[in-house]
Order: structure tokens, then sequence, then C-alpha cells
């Protein structure tokens, strides 16, 4: 992160703390009349879209008062959105009993499954495949996503 993204994240990680908000990322894009500031924020039962507002008031209202940018700039608050890694404790815990497309290695072999996330116990997670039930470490899961229904 480079200085004006690490000034940014000291003003923005404490307004997400007094809101009960998680910072996953913060990113500077652009310069001058283009300059975009994106925020992806996200809470234990899912971001919702007062609460971003809420944030972007409070984020655009500490940026006036430091002066952050000299001109214009846009703020964009957002969740992370459907189709982000679960990667978190939180994000497995309030997915259980959904579907899951999951990529992880076992015996130094690349596998993959879709099924029913069970159960999450902090280290492992337990899918449902197949009336099986498999269970794989958190440490050996490249990826997991939500599988949307279209």
């Amino acid at each position: 992160m480079g200085s004006i993204e690490e000034k940014l994240y000291k003003l923005i990680q404490p307004l997400c703390d007094e809101e009960g908000i998680y910072l996953e990322d913060l990113s500077l894009h652009g310069g001058g009349k283009n300059r975009l500031v994106k925020v992806i924020v996200d809470t234990e039962s899912g971001i919702t879209l007062s609460q971003c507002q809420i944030l972007s008031r409070k984020i655009s209202d500490i940026f006036f008062r430091k002066d952050m940018f000299q001109g214009d700039y846009r703020l964009e608050v957002s969740s992370p959105g459907t189709t982000k890694p679960l990667r978190k404790s939180f994000e497995f815990r309030r997915s259980i009993g959904k579907e899951l497309n999951v990529n992880y290695r076992k015996d130094d072999e690349n596998k993959s499954i879709t099924g029913e996330l069970l159960a999450f116990d902090g280290d492992k997670i337990t899918v449902q495949q197949k009336n099986a039930d498999i269970s794989i470490s958190l440490s050996d899961i490249e990826e997991a996503k939500i599988k949307l229904k279209w």
C-alpha cells in the first residue's frame, strides 16, 4: 500500500470499527478529476445498503475535514459481491446451509467439490457431497465460493 492508501486506511479503519464493519479492501485509482477511492466492506451478517451509505457519509466528512484531496474525487463504498471467495471465519459461518464450490489440496493433489456447507468449526469445513460428508481443513482450501443459483 502506498503512502496515500496508508493514510486513507488509518482514517477509514476506525470509522469501520465504530460501526462494527470489516474493512475488506481499500484502493485508490486514477488521479485528478478521475480519482476513485474504492472501499469494500462487510459484516458478520452481510453489509446492508444503509450501512454502506452511513459509512460513505462518515468517510466523506473526514476526507473534507482532513482536506485529503485537492479537487474532485469519487468515493465508492460497497459489499464484496457475490463472487468473492470466502476467506474469513464469519464468511464460512454465515454460509452454512449454502452450496459451495471448493477447490482444495489433499495429498499433493488438486481437488474440487460442490456441495452444501454443513458445518464450520474454526479449523475446517464439512461439505455434503452425494450423501457423503467431507471435512476439509481451512489450510488446504485454495478457494471456496458460494455457488450461485440462476
